[in-house]
């Protein structure tokens, strides 16, 4: 089991970020680009802090998930590459809405992938992905 702040799952790497998300998944996320509002940036530690919890689970093989935590300091942007059907990150962010947002893709097999977003253990996002290789942005 991670620890808090550290994504489950069996291997995970930061990529630079982007402003087009481009850099997410080499490239492959190009087209779909970031939602507004979640570039971040400056001091944000004296802003209200917050306990945000992703989860990600389908049937199926999750694969890569990508996200980027503006306000996180230990875990800001990353990818983690899962061989199970749940994936978890947990870490404290900073000031008011947007605090995160996730990018998971269907693969080949009918398996809706669904998100959770919690801050302060209240559900801000819950939204599933439908039909095979379909993607979507889970933010909240």
């Amino acid at each position: 089991m991670p620890s808090a702040g550290e994504p489950s799952g069996s291997s995970s790497a930061t990529v630079p970020a982007t402003d087009d998300g481009s850099g997410l998944f080499g490239g492959h996320t190009g087209g779909l680009g970031v939602p507004p509002g979640l570039q971040g940036a400056g001091d944000y530690s004296q802003l209200p802090k917050h306990h945000l919890t992703v989860t990600m689970s389908t049937a199926g093989v999750l694969g890569t998930v990508a996200w980027i935590i503006p306000t996180s300091v230990e875990n800001h942007e990353g990818t983690a590459v899962v061989r199970g059907g749940t994936w978890s990150l947990s870490t404290t962010v900073y000031g008011n809405p947007d605090y995160a947002v996730v990018f998971a893709q269907q693969g080949r097999v009918d398996q809706p992938v669904t998100c959770t977003i919690t801050v302060d253990g209240r559900v801000t996002e819950r939204r599933s992905t439908k039909g095979a290789y379909s993607a979507m942005w889970c933010e909240g």
